[in-house]
């Protein structure tokens, strides 16, 4: 597959304090049923992560953990080094505007508005002023540059996911939080995306966790992490698309036991 700007794969090191992390994370959901169990995992700044598993994995349940969305039943998620559960809602909902980007296939946009309003939205929610220089890396990085005055409802489903990019990405997120972005695209256009995402990590130096069941996806990060009935039960470094269709076959194996 082909990589913009050197790629992401094994172009950083870990620097400073996690972007994220995760330890021994646990969520049980009302009626009993463990959807994470004991979940630890560290996210270095700059670096382009998967985490693959099928449905009912507990894929979504860790992004929405991990982005303050929800509460474990045990265990701690830090963004920065700041512990999430440590914080009452304001200062949480403070963080996830700051520190946090989401993407999900859904894009959440609001049709109404231009692709100028969608992206910094944020920034207008949250009162902050536009880092003019980070915008316009953004806005060219994402290809939405020439879409800014078009209403998102005018859009291919393309263009939507790249103006929900630029929107997840405007506040200079710690971490972008990416669900199964590509689940809504064609072939080609989900190529585009991870192209895109990749780019993101390998440009902007931006730390980036994806959620995938597609193991080709999973193929363009740095890291693969292989869910199974809400454990981790494999990490791959520099995963090829081979080793992530056996893993994607047999997660609740894992090659390491």
């Amino acid at each position: 597959m082909s990589r913009v700007l050197g790629g992401a794969k094994g172009t950083r090191t870990a620097r400073r304090m996690p972007a994220l992390a995760l330890e021994r994370v646990d969520k049980v959901h009302p009626g009993g049923v463990r959807v994470l169990r004991e979940v630890s995992l560290s996210v270095a700044p700059g670096t382009f992560t998967a985490l693959l598993g099928p449905s009912g994995a507990g894929k979504t349940t860790l992004l929405h953990c991990a982005a303050g969305l929800d509460s474990p039943t045990g265990g701690r998620v830090l963004v920065e080094g700041t512990e999430i559960g440590s914080l009452n809602e304001t200062r949480r909902t403070e963080l996830r505007r700051r520190r946090i980007g989401l993407v999900s296939p859904s894009y959440g946009l609001f049709p109404e508005l231009s692709a100028a309003d969608n992206i910094t939205l944020p920034l207008r929610l949250s009162g902050q002023a536009p880092d003019r220089v980070w915008l316009r890396a953004v806005l060219e990085r994402t290809g939405t540059a020439g879409l800014l005055t078009r209403r998102t409802d005018e859009l291919p489903a393309g263009q939507r996911q790249r103006v929900a990019v630029a929107r997840a990405l405007v506040a200079r997120p710690a971490v972008l939080l990416a669900d199964e972005p590509a689940g809504s695209l064609d072939p080609g256009t989900a190529h585009e995306l991870l192209e895109l995402l990749a780019d993101l990590v390998g440009g902007l130096g931006q730390t980036l966790v994806l959620a995938t069941h597609d193991p080709v996806s999973a193929a363009w990060a740095d890291r693969a992490l292989v869910l199974a009935e809400g454990r981790i039960v494999d990490t791959l470094e520099a995963p090829t698309t081979a080793e992530l269709v056996r893993c994607a076959a047999a997660p609740e194996t894992g090659r390491r036991g």
